[in-house]
């Protein structure tokens, strides 16, 4: 950032020096409305009142760098520095409300200019005449006119002139299609069969009445970089970047959402776009640096109001035009005054808006002003260059072997050759830094993967991760930034993603005692469904039977599936003290004689020596007076039996006692 004073002091040495050597025609003088006229010949612009011509919308005027009048037009009669209608002037084929309705360009190295004319909205043809200052005595004469150089054209016309082969640009836009023709003028003269078509942006169709997408005003940056066009109807305002050396458009900007677009303009550091809006009496500026539709939207700034006090039919603000001593100049329908912005390279309210700049006498302004090709030789003497520079928050600005920081302003002294020095006036401001969001913190399962995005828009794009895409896939948890940059600037932002770990939760299949409650408590954190449709994390269940409960938790959604028995727990349990295994049907099985299903059920039986001769867990068995596969001796056997009435029990209950064994 420390070369920027360095490089706009180089640009503006060359662009004095280039117009000093090339200069042959500017536009010092205006004559547009209802004859009214202003001469740039004087510092400040003074009125002109011996003006001929009336017009709704724009005209064209030219002079040579001298500022002597050379002739105008409003695109149906073309008058000569007399004030007087050319030699076949008449009938031009434009039209008094066609809004940009026609344009001088000159033809390189010769005595010859076009004049170039569209029909109101999208009725009519793009055609040309041509004026040869050679002829009438110097006053000049039209030697061809409404020549059709294509059907179906809009209301906009510009040109520009090219340094690379000393030859103009005109250009224009065609109706119902997305397309710019470009035509070149050199020293030939008008190459009418090789334009270059360039197809972008938004097709110019419709409207209401139908054609009224064919009105709004379409300019030239004044270096030739640029191309900004209104879309009225539609409410668009669209932004090109553009090759003055192949005259291609790229890079389209296209914002939307305004309110009848009308005027537009551009300031000489590109940073600006200034535009009216139809039936309304505001200026409104707009700061395109970032490039970003959201962004420029967002800086919407009402730079000024006019003020009308004459009836104007609802009419108010028109079109702009940038003057030869660098301000815009705005049009104030029906008013004897027209508005300006002095400093137009400057933001917000530093720019300087005048409602009542120059006083037009007795005669009133329409809708448009004058207006000629962009050429190198379009010069004016400065006297007070203003400019605004913006830099980085915390970047400075090396001035005499010291850093400034801003807000700060500075002045220097430009010298020329030609005695016209300048005094050169700068702003040092903070630029807005690129709005960068990665959104709130979030989370992520296992074995999920997230998309995180920085969003588009911007010049280049560098994660912590390395990566330089506009976004990144992630499947792990983490703190993640990202740096972003745009023409001028740098940003960031971090999002924290954290692991979420899939739920666990498990519900056994239980057996209660009848009469009791089963209940369930899960965690409060998630969410449930339960077969019943209750939707609270617990639950109270009293009846045997299979249920389910749906779980939703912050990874998965899942069910699960669990029974639930009923028992009677008033258990009464039996043991016979003596049993006869004769195998006569009566007695001959010694078991435990249970009322209940019980649980962890442990039955052992020894003889008086202690020698286990049966053991069962299963309480069906039943011990028929045997060991070992042979009947045991008649006697007292002695037994041990444990078991549980309910699982969840945390003791056994333990019987002991002795059988006799009879034949």
């Amino acid at each position: 950032m420390r070369f920027i004073l360095k490089i706009q002091i180089l640009i503006l040495l060359n662009f004095v020096f280039q117009n000093d050597i090339l200069g042959q025609f500017a536009n010092k003088m205006w004559y547009f409305g209802e004859q009214a006229g202003i001469t740039f010949n004087t510092i400040p612009p003074s009125t002109l009142t011996n003006g001929q011509l009336q017009a709704y919308d724009n005209t064209s005027t030219i002079t040579d760098t001298s500022g002597n009048l050379l002739f105008y037009t409003n695109g149906i009669t073309v008058w000569d520095k007399n004030h007087n209608p050319m030699p076949n002037g008449t009938g031009l084929g434009g039209n008094l409300s066609a809004g940009q309705s026609t344009l001088i360009v000159p033809q390189p190295n010769s005595s010859k200019f076009y004049i170039f004319t569209v029909g109101y909205a999208s009725a009519d043809a793009f055609r040309y005449s041509i004026v040869d200052l050679a002829l009438n005595s110097g006053n000049g004469a039209v030697t061809t006119k409404a020549n059709i150089i294509f059907n179906g054209s809009t209301e906009k016309i510009d040109a520009i002139y090219n340094p690379s082969d000393t030859s103009y640009w005109v250009m224009t836009h065609t109706w119902n299609t997305n397309q710019y023709y470009c035509y070149k003028i050199n020293y030939q003269g008008l190459q009418i069969s090789t334009p270059v078509i360039n197809s972008i942006g938004s097709i110019n169709s419709g409207g209401n009445p139908t054609g009224y997408n064919a009105l709004g005003q379409m300019t030239f940056s004044e270096d030739g970089s640029k191309l900004v066009t209104a879309i009225y109807y539609d409410g668009k305002i669209e932004i090109f970047d553009f090759n003055v050396a192949t005259a291609t458009l790229s890079n389209p900007i296209i914002l939307t959402g305004f309110y009848q677009p009308w005027g537009i303009a551009i300031s000489d550091n590109n940073r600006f776009v200034y535009y009216t809006e139809w039936f309304d009496s505001k200026v409104i500026q707009l700061d395109i640096i970032s490039g970003t539709p959201s962004t420029i939207i967002g800086s919407k700034t009402t730079v000024g109001t006019g003020t009308f006090p004459n009836t104007t039919s609802g009419y108010k603000i028109g079109y702009l035009e940038r003057g030869p001593d660098a301000k815009i100049y705005i049009a104030k329908f029906g008013q004897n005054y027209i508005s300006c912005i002095n400093y137009p390279n400057l933001s917000g309210s530093a720019c300087q808006f005048v409602d009542n700049a120059i006083f037009l006498g007795t005669k009133t302004c329409n809708a448009g002003l004058s207006r000629l090709a962009n050429t190198p030789h379009n010069v004016y003497c400065y006297r007070d260059y203003h400019d605004s520079i913006y830099i980085c928050f915390g970047d400075s600005v090396l001035l005499n072997g010291k850093n400034y920081h801003a807000p700060f302003s500075f002045s220097d002294t430009l010298l020329a050759s030609d005695g016209c020095d300048s005094i050169m006036h700068y702003y040092l401001f903070n630029s807005i830094l690129p709005s960068i969001d990665l959104g709130n913190d979030t989370s992520i399962c296992n074995g999920d993967s997230i998309k995180i995005s920085a969003g588009i828009g911007f010049n280049s794009y560098l994660w912590n991760t390395g990566s330089i895409n506009q976004s990144i896939i992630i499947n792990s948890g983490g703190q993640y930034w990202v740096s972003v940059k745009d023409s001028l600037c740098s940003n960031s932002d971090t999002i924290n993603v954290t692991n979420n770990s899939n739920s666990s939760q498990s519900i056994n299949d239980t057996t209660i005692c009848n009469g009791d409650t089963y209940t369930i408590k899960l965690n409060p954190s998630y969410s449930y469904q339960w077969w019943d449709g209750s939707l609270f994390y617990e639950n109270n269940l009293t009846q045997s039977g299979f249920y389910w409960v749906q779980i939703i938790d912050n990874c998965k959604t899942y069910t699960i599936n669990f029974n639930l028995s009923i028992k009677d727990c008033n258990c009464n349990i039996f043991i016979p003290n003596v049993f006869t295994p004769n195998n006569d049907g009566i007695n001959d099985f010694f078991f435990p004689v249970i009322s209940c299903e019980t649980y962890d059920y442990h039955f052992i039986i020894f003889n008086r020596w202690g020698q286990i001769i049966y053991e069962s867990s299963t309480q069906a068995l039943k011990w028929d007076g045997t060991f070992e596969n042979k009947e045991v001796p008649e006697g007292v056997y002695f037994y041990i039996l444990s078991y549980k009435i309910r699982p969840e029990d945390k003791k056994l209950t333990s019987k002991v006692g002795s059988v006799t064994r009879l034949k």
